[in-house]
């Protein structure tokens, strides 16, 4: 047989400081080793902060104002879930002003019911004014702002996240 390395080192076989060495390793793994599925604890994370959202609208098709409202309300639920405040404005403008018009909206109910959450709807006075609807002509609780393309803007300046569906 071979003769054993009894050099005093990191690598020989008797060093106590590579004994050491590799215990330190080992310990530092089975520390960050986590098994799968289990959930990560979060005592450690500072409070959440508000999500700020705008959803722009400036088109009208009803399957995609259904599918942008939808992701409004999954964006709520998911915010509570996780206890994080939220904030959201849906500005209308362009083709979207019928989203929040009585007469031509499909969705007055799907819109009451976020408004009813806290979401705020806003309709564009300049196109407002150029389609001649007047602030009677919108459903109960939208807010009118001086320019819709503005008010995207302003918004996402102030720090909201942008989203368009």
């Amino acid at each position: 047989m071979g003769q054993r390395d009894a050099r005093p080192g990191p690598l020989g076989r008797r060093s106590a400081a590579g004994v050491l060495l590799l215990g330190m390793m080992a310990a530092g793994l089975s520390l960050a080793w986590k098994p799968s599925g289990v959930p990560e604890a979060r005592a450690q994370d500072p409070p959440a902060r508000a999500l700020r959202v705008v959803v722009h609208v400036n088109f009208a098709q009803t399957t995609r104002e259904r599918t942008g409202l939808s992701n409004v309300d999954n964006m709520i639920k998911a915010a509570a879930e996780e206890g994080v405040p939220i904030e959201i404005e849906v500005v209308c403008h362009a083709e979207g002003i019928r989203l929040v018009e009585k007469a031509r909206t499909e969705l007055a109910d799907e819109v009451a019911d976020l408004i009813g959450r806290g979401v705020r709807f806003a309709a564009c006075r300049n196109t407002m004014r150029q389609r001649s609807i007047t602030p009677e002509g919108l459903l109960p609780g939208v807010v009118i702002v001086p320019s819709g393309a503005y008010e995207v803007v302003r918004r996402q300046q102030d720090g909201a996240t942008y989203f368009k569906p």
